[in-house]
């Protein structure tokens, strides 16, 4: 099926067509173990639309479709995060989105490259009907006969606008400058700016944090269907971007999106302020361990004994592992970094040093940040764990496969390592091993975390649970 609608809908080689199947080979598994509808899309010959070419539904959850949406279109206007993906190679992460079936939904969405071509997405869904209710305390599920709730509904289901504004503050007024509807966020912001209460009824001016008046702009509202206004205010001491959009839909006439960027601006303050020296230091680190490393290959060239060459070669990847870390901070202006980018930059490293098999490593979710410290030790531990693989798991074998999953929930995370090699019994295991003493060790202290195991034939899956607080 996934070869067929490639070769009907798409302009994707043999060999893109293969990396999609092999990936999909892994969907169920990321429907189980995200416990969402996970779906492969690509695009179409004219870049025009995405087309479901796999849909995994999980074991122990209902799906939200009530069938299988494989051969079914993705449309720009209802899934933008998608399209966006398969254009741009962005990952996209919280993206909201209108399905096949009407229902809203938030997508997770990572590309599948071939060869540094974007060749399809996965997609990761979960639904926010119950969202979309609590944050505006309407029915949005029913036909309510009052004309804002109808067009509001028209709005939520024709565009990307609100449903991709959800975490910020949104207000609606109707043709006379009055607001008929508005979400808890709006709430809470004009509550941080010492307003008593927002109330149904209020007027545009009176809410209006530039100034801009109804009047100001009531006579263009209608002449220019996509005119919008963009800008950036500060109040007291925070600052907002508010991006508003005129319409002509019932009785409603402005949306207007309220997203507070005082974060932003107080980062970008400090960044100029940020002295390079901490970063230098990082970088001198780094070049300190690959001199280090470097040695120690050397050294290991010199040896007869292969114990001594394999003893030494861990130590040159443990080295490199510590080192990933020192050279992404060198880059960078923080003093967290991207999960997802320093297990890349680690898997990259250890396939150097096995170069010449043919083991592959996909590596899949949520690119969270983490401080620098617990990644050095997230990063010996993954080391480990995908070493082992390299070491043990493809028995008598010179061809395999690695899957890397990485889920984030607000502080909670989670990663697996899934190899399709031969297993081992459990039992077996020596609790003296140096790498085994490097992940308890690393696990129990730095991120307070534990460790699943599960074996057979088929292969192994270790799975990681950890807490990260996000700032």
């Amino acid at each position: 099926m996934i070869e067929a609608l490639c070769r009907e809908y798409t302009l994707l080689s043999y060999d893109d067509i293969n990396k999609i199947m092999d990936i999909s080979k892994s969907l169920q598994l990321m429907a189980d173990f995200y416990e969402s509808d996970v779906f492969i899309d690509v695009l179409d010959k004219n870049e025009t639309f995405a087309i479901v070419v796999a849909h995994a539904i999980p074991k122990d959850k209902p799906s939200l479709y009530k069938e299988k949406a494989v051969g079914k279109k993705a449309l720009k206007e209802n899934e933008p995060g998608v399209i966006e993906t398969l254009k741009n190679e962005t990952a996209n992460k919280d993206i909201k989105a209108l399905t096949q079936e009407n229902k809203f939904v938030k997508q997770r969405i990572h590309p599948i490259l071939n060869e540094e071509k974007v060749v399809g997405v996965v997609i990761v869904e979960n639904d926010i009907s119950d969202e979309l209710e609590n944050n505006f305390k309407i029915d949005i599920s029913s036909t309510n006969e009052n004309s804002e709730s109808k067009g509001f509904l028209k709005l939520l289901k024709a565009g990307t606008l609100i449903t991709n504004n959800l975490h910020d503050g949104i207000l609606v007024f109707d043709k006379r400058g009055k607001l008929v509807i508005k979400n808890t966020k709006a709430d809470n912001i004009y509550d941080s700016l010492g307003y008593k209460s927002i109330n149904y009824g209020d007027d545009f001016n009176k809410l209006s944090l530039d100034d801009t008046k109804f009047e100001d702009i009531s006579n263009i509202i209608g002449e220019d269907s996509d005119l919008k206004q963009r800008i950036e205010v500060q109040v007291k001491n925070s600052y907002f971007e508010l991006n508003r959009t005129f319409i002509d839909e019932e009785n409603l006439r402005i949306i207007e999106i309220i997203k507070d960027i005082s974060d932003i601006k107080n980062k970008e303050a400090k960044l100029v302020l940020k002295s390079v020296a901490l970063r230098e230091a990082h970088h001198r680190v780094k070049n300190s361990l690959q001199t280090t490393a470097a040695l120690l290959r050397s050294q290991s060239r010199r040896c007869k004994s292969e114990e001594a060459k394999e003893y030494l070669q861990e130590s040159v990847n443990r080295i490199l592992a510590i080192a990933t870390t020192h050279d992404l901070l060198s880059k960078s202006q923080e003093s967290n970094i991207k999960v997802r980018d320093a297990i890349e930059m680690l898997t990259e490293n250890i396939k150097k040093s096995w170069c010449g098999s043919n083991i592959d490593i996909y590596i899949t979710g949520d690119n969270f940040y983490i401080d620098g410290e617990k990644l050095t030790g997230l990063l010996l531990i993954m080391n480990e764990l995908i070493q082992n693989c390299f070491d043990h798991a493809f028995c008598n074998r010179d061809e395999g496969k690695i899957q890397i999953l990485i889920q984030s929930d607000e502080e909670h995370k989670a990663i697996a390592v899934i190899d399709d090699g031969c297993g081992f019994d459990l039992d077996s295991v020596n609790n003296g091993n140096l790498g085994l003493f490097i992940v308890n060790s690393y696990l129990n202290n730095q991120l307070k975390g534990s460790m699943d195991i599960e074996s057979n034939k088929e292969g192994t899956k270790v799975l990681l649970n950890f807490k990260i607080e996000e700032n």
